[in-house]
């Protein structure tokens, strides 16, 4: 069913890359209001600019895109595509429905101010999507083994893989129980989608910060065609695969459906 999403206000946290990038456009497609929120605007920059080629290690999280489309622009730039095709009204009664908001999630003032400046724009906040995340071991040039992991690396880990999820569903919980029930969605006060590695279910062997879905990218072809033999529907998947079904959870579609840790992993935990 299209517009699944239509008049609900999404926060959404790592949305500049990615995984949240993806879970952007999907709401958006599906009619939401959405608040992108993250560090940077635009996408990490993932090439080395010497060759052209992907990086043999990711690089620092602030090294971006130079000159590219932050997700939120790129929202309002598919939006002003599709009213021209329509015929819709004009500019000036057009409402706003896509925002950036620069934020770390792992500051209690950043992210009550990016649910304030959301509200602020779009009245509420119906979805938060806790889906920001650093993968640390990625900036190495191989996965380091527990003793071998800094209490740095595990402590910038914690504060935003953990500890953001705690103050995204912290105030956006303060907002939503402030905020009118509308009836039209099942007199819910709102959903809250956090992502996480299946690391949370199971472990990778051989070390402590590893995930499956941010594969370290000095992997081998031998290593690579392990990991994809893993997964029993064929590789890693696409981030595309998990918005999906960010946008079930987000939906009436999910109305009988909470705190579950839901898989979506091309069958790797199944096994």
């Amino acid at each position: 069913m299209p517009h699944r999403l239509r008049g609900k206000t999404a926060l959404i946290t790592g949305s500049s890359s990615g995984l949240g990038r993806q879970i952007c456009l999907a709401y958006a497609r599906e009619g939401a209001n959405i608040c992108c929120v993250d560090l940077y605007p635009t996408p990490r920059n993932i090439l080395d600019p010497s060759t052209g080629q992907p990086r043999s290690r990711a690089d620092d999280w602030n090294n971006r895109e130079r000159g590219g489309l932050g997700t939120h622009e790129l929202l309002q730039q598919q939006q002003q595509q599709a009213d021209e095709g329509e015929g819709e009204e004009e500019e000036g009664k057009k409402k706003e429905r896509f925002i950036y908001v620069k934020a770390d999630v792992s500051i209690a003032g950043d992210v009550e101010e990016a649910v304030r400046q959301c509200v602020q724009v779009f009245g509420r906040l119906d979805i938060m999507v806790n889906n920001a995340g650093i993968s640390v071991e990625s900036t190495n040039v191989r996965a380091l083994k527990v003793h071998e992991t800094s209490e740095e690396a595990w402590d910038r880990t914690m504060a935003i893989n953990a500890k953001g999820v705690f103050l995204g569903c912290k105030y956006a919980c303060q907002q939503m129980m402030e905020q009118d029930v509308k009836e039209e969605w099942g007199g819910d006060r709102g959903w809250i989608v956090n992502t996480a590695s299946i690391q949370g279910l199971v472990a990778y062997q051989g070390t402590l910060l590893k995930t499956a879905m941010t594969t370290n990218v000095t992997a081998t072809p031998s290593s690579l065609a392990s990991i994809d033999a893993a997964h029993p529907f064929g590789g890693m998947g696409d981030p595309s695969d998990i918005a999906k079904v960010a946008v079930v959870l987000a939906s009436d579609d999910a109305a009988w459906i909470t705190g579950v840790a839901l898989p979506v992993d091309g069958g790797y935990t199944a096994q």
